[in-house]
Order: C-alpha cells, then structure tokens, then sequence
C-alpha cells in the first residue's frame, strides 16, 4: 500500500497506519501498539489511519477532518459514533454506497430517519418524562481525560473492562471474567462489579439506573475511571503494558 501511494503523485503526501481490535482478527494490535498508532494520529506523524470499528467510539483526535466508511453502519448508534470521529470544525463524513444499490439506499435513509426522530424526540422531552433521581447520573455517560483527549463512554466501557480482565492470568480454578450482581428496587436497578483480581478493586457498587444494561454500563465506566487513576489505563485509555507501582 505505501510504495503504491508513493507512485501516485496526489496521494504521496499521505503517511498511513492501521489499527485494529486486541483479539478481532490476526492482525489484531497490543494495547501499546494500539497507544502508539494512536500518537503518532494525533500527532500528526500517520494522517490516514485504517481502522476497524475499534474506533468507532471512545477516540477522540481533534484534528481529524475526514471519516471515510467502506462498510455501512448496520444501526442509527453505529452512524451517529463513526460519524462523530470526524472532530474538526467543517469535517467530513463519506459513506461509500453502491451504485444503484436500493437496499443500501434503503438502510441509509432508514438510519438519517432515526437520527432526525432521536434528535427530535430529545428536544421535545419535557422532564417530567424523565423517572426521578436519574437523569442526573445517567447525563455523566463518558470519561474523559484532559491531557490526551481520550474518552471512554457508558456504551465502550464494557469492552474495557472485558479487556482488562482478559490480561489477567487465571488457573483452570479460576475465571478472569467479570462478574455481574443486580439489585432490583423497584425503580430501578444497581449493578455490582467483582473483578477477577480483588487486590486492584474492590467489589464496586454502581449508581442506580432505568435497567440492567445501563446499570451494567455505569458501573463499568466507573471502574475504569478508577484504573485509570490506578495507572491500569494509559491516558489514552488503553490498557498499560507495565504493572501500575
């Protein structure tokens, strides 16, 4: 790919890299080479970056101008996460649709639909529509580190967790999974975190929630927030390649 761009005189100013999920595919990438392709992104060192849906949520370079998708989001979330990777002001977002291919047509108008009843549902919710108690805990839905721009959301907070816990050595006695208790109060629900190694964190209780699976979310981004002030993730919210002091 690069000696091919190199002979092609308009392109031979791009400088390109890839990145990929921890354990997707064989080409899959460390945490520490995922840190650095991300750098050397924002840096401006590689000015084209093929990804996969890896970078669909959770990265946020703020110099990016242009996001080009080869395969179409299958969900409105999918469309409006890829979409908001393009951070610069007047950026781009292009997706690559098949001449004449109507059901491609179809799903695109489908998800421009959702997105603009979402948009206007948002704005037209009154509060009273919204259960007492959360819509104040449920607004902090990201983490965010000032110094590199690195963002972790309720909805990739999960897959954080699930990675750290997949760089945990168990025994055949043992789980590095992480365990999940639900509380039901009637309202509400409240998730409990028990990660593998209790020596890093404690059994975490998490804030109450509309259902299972936001009370799930709330209670991994709080656990990474707290690994992140550990030194467990890097600022750029991967995990470290060292053991934290």
């Amino acid at each position: 790919m690069e000696r091919t761009m190199k002979k092609i005189g308009h392109l031979s100013h791009f400088t390109f890299s890839s990145l990929t999920g921890g354990s997707s595919s064989v080409d899959a990438l460390t945490p520490k080479m995922q840190k650095d392709t991300l750098d050397s992104f924002r840096s401006g060192k590689v000015n084209l970056l093929f990804t996969t849906d890896v970078a669909e949520e959770g990265i946020d370079v703020t110099d990016c101008s242009c996001v080009i998708r080869f395969d179409l989001p299958k969900t409105t979330r999918s469309y409006m996460q890829s979409r908001g990777r393009a951070r610069q002001k007047d950026s781009q977002y292009i997706l690559m649709i098949e001449r004449e291919n109507v059901k491609q047509n179809n799903l695109i108008s489908a998800i421009l639909r959702s997105e603009k009843s979402m948009i206007e549902t948002a704005l037209n919710r009154d509060s009273e529509d919204l259960l007492p108690g959360f819509f104040p805990v449920e607004e902090k839905n990201e983490y965010l580190v000032g110094t590199t721009g690195a963002k972790v959301t309720a909805g990739s907070s999960i897959s954080v967790i699930v990675q750290y816990c997949d760089k945990l050595l168990g025994d055949k006695y043992d789980t590095t999974k992480p365990l999940f208790e639900f509380t039901n109060h009637g309202d509400g629900f409240v998730c409990t975190l028990m990660l593998p190694s209790s020596d890093m964190l404690p059994p975490l209780v998490g804030p109450k929630a509309r259902n299972k699976k936001k009370a799930k979310q709330l209670v991994c981004l709080d656990a990474c927030k707290q690994l992140h002030q550990l030194g467990v993730l890097t600022d750029s919210l991967c995990l470290s390649v060292e053991e934290p002091p």
